[in-house]
């Protein structure tokens, strides 16, 4: 199992295309949109720790 260089989270599924690659939390599911139709997709790897890096950034310059 790979894990995130950002977070340490474990990275279980990659979804590919010819031109693209994207980390999922989850692998490829069923959505509903709102005109009814069915779609499917992948839920993207939300890194925390980038997040906690914006916010202590925010802070630092706010002193």
């Amino acid at each position: 199992m790979q894990r995130c260089l950002n977070c340490g989270k474990e990275i279980r599924f990659i979804a590919t295309s010819p031109n693209k690659s994207v980390v999922c939390d989850a692998e490829k599911l069923a959505f509903v949109t709102e005109n009814g139709r069915q779609v499917f997709g992948y839920l993207l790897h939300n890194c925390n720790k980038t997040e906690d890096e914006h916010e202590s950034s925010g802070k630092e310059n706010n002193n």
